[in-house]
């Protein structure tokens, strides 16, 4: 069973980081079924870095399980 009632704090002083931080927090809600905050925290982490493939990707991953397959379609 997961432990999704974890905790993560991210350290705003590191933006070199924040990316990596955000993308896998959206992975951590993702696998814990919390798909709206997933998608949310994605597209913070698309809005540091736009360039990042990884980002794009796992947006349109989680907007195809939330079964807007047409905005997932444009994110990859």
């Amino acid at each position: 069973t997961r432990n999704c009632n974890a905790t993560i704090s991210i350290d705003i002083n590191f933006p070199d980081t924040m990316f990596d931080a955000l993308n896998n927090f959206g992975a951590a809600q993702h696998q814990c079924g919390r798909l709206q905050d997933a998608r949310e925290t994605y597209e913070t982490a698309i809005a540091l870095a736009p360039n990042l493939e990884q980002g794009r990707a796992n947006l349109g991953v989680v907007l195809y399980d939330l079964g807007e397959l047409n905005e997932s379609a444009h994110a990859f």
